[in-house]
């Protein structure tokens, strides 16, 4: 599920023209996090998961080290929303 969510997000951010520099983060705890859009200095981070009711935490020390614009968990019930 992440490489197609994060294939299609490519593409849809290559049809709206948004040029948002990709990456994904893992620290040597084997912290990760799928997906980060860098735009204008700040990151959005996005943890892809299958199984909604999962807990999903996002890794402390990247949110203290870079600026973090938004967190968002995304699902089988929220990832059309989030490719539109």
């Amino acid at each position: 599920m992440e490489n197609f969510i994060i294939s299609e997000r490519v593409k849809q951010n290559h049809y709206v023209r948004n040029y948002a520099k990709m990456y994904f983060w893992r620290n040597t705890y084997q912290q990760e996090i799928d997906l980060i859009e860098e735009s204008d200095g700040q990151f959005s981070t996005y943890e892809i998961k299958w199984n909604e009711n999962k807990k999903v935490i996002f890794p402390k020390q990247f949110q203290e080290t870079y600026p973090v614009k938004e967190t968002k968990i995304i699902t089988p019930k929220n990832y059309l929303e989030f490719l539109s």
